[in-house]
């Protein structure tokens, strides 16, 4: 296996790590501390100002802790994890002389960086005082939805990327 290889798969085993935390500690602990609404960052379609109110109102204290706490500091390193294990795939599967594929490399930092701006106003939303305006939800619903784009997008060149080089390589064997 080579350096690039290596690398990329430690540092995946991190970020999944980090992902894994989020879903299986922190989300749901802010969404049980919500009574059952789904945290800012779950809703990938975004939220309107009734919503948003009715999540900064069910969650309380203890869920606001925990989403400026712990929530707070894996969802600081997600982000950039993601970025590098998505440009370390990227550069292990698009061609590595072609310009074009070079310029994709660009789509884990638009994501990276929506999604730490979502994390800054959300931050906004919940410490707020009193309830935000609309303007500050509508603002960070948007930023939600760009982001869930932006990974959306990442992902769907990987998947497109993986597939036409299994069909290369299938077609070299049959060739």
């Amino acid at each position: 296996m080579s350096l690039r290889a290596r690398l990329f798969w430690a540092v995946f085993a991190v970020t999944l790590a980090v992902y894994l935390a989020m879903v299986f500690w922190t989300m749901p602990r802010i969404t049980e501390a919500a009574g059952g609404l789904r945290p800012f960052d779950m809703r990938p379609g975004g939220y309107g100002p009734e919503a948003a109110r009715a999540f900064l109102s069910a969650l309380g204290e203890d869920g606001r802790a925990v989403y400026l706490g712990p929530q707070a500091w894996l969802d600081l390193a997600y982000p950039v994890l993601m970025a590098a294990t998505m440009i370390l795939a990227f550069r292990l599967v698009l061609p590595r002389r072609a310009g074009w594929a070079q310029a994709l490399l660009v789509l884990p930092v638009i994501a990276a960086g929506l999604d730490l701006w979502e994390n800054a106003l959300v931050r906004g939303l919940l410490t707020a005082p009193g309830m935000p305006d609309d303007a500050a939800i509508g603002a960070a619903s948007r930023v939600t939805v760009a982001k869930s784009v932006a990974y959306s997008a990442e992902f769907l060149v990987l998947l497109g990327a993986l597939g036409v080089r299994a069909w290369r390589r299938q077609s070299r064997r049959r060739g």
